[in-house]
């Protein structure tokens, strides 16, 4: 019973790609993406996607890449490892510092990460339903 499931999932799924082919196209940095290591995208409230990379932030509206203007870490390091656009419009992202947000175009004051964690090295966060932000810790 489940081959036979998995086989016609299997049909059903070819049918509709001979119907509608995808279409693939890369992005890179002389298309407007901040660099060409990626660490992290996501989808804005918008339908914009944010990608978080080696040189900084950009967005992708659909139809062209721009970057997303953010301070560099005190060391000077561009990298961005991850953003997270919040559902009441606000951008967070993460970098050397720490946890940054920009809300309505400003940027707010940096939470420094390690006093939550010393010895994890940040990778990702999440929105819970209730707003509320969390980070996840490699190590």
């Amino acid at each position: 019973m489940r081959l036979l499931l998995l086989t016609g999932l299997l049909a059903c799924a070819t049918c509709g790609q001979a119907a509608a082919p995808w279409h693939v196209r890369a992005w890179q940095t002389d298309e407007g993406l901040a660099s060409n290591e990626v660490f992290s995208v996501a989808q804005a409230v918008d339908g914009g996607m944010i990608i978080a990379a080696r040189g900084g932030l950009s967005r992708f509206d659909g139809w062209r890449l721009r970057a997303v203007p953010v301070e560099l870490a005190a060391n000077g390091d561009r990298t961005l490892s991850a953003a997270l656009p919040a559902r009441d419009g606000s951008l967070w992202f993460l970098n050397a510092d720490g946890i940054g947000q920009q809300r309505g175009g400003a940027e707010q004051p940096r939470v420094p990460v390690r006093k939550f964690n010393p010895a994890g090295k940040p990778s990702a966060f999440f929105e819970h339903r209730d707003g509320s932000v969390w980070l996840c810790f490699e190590g």
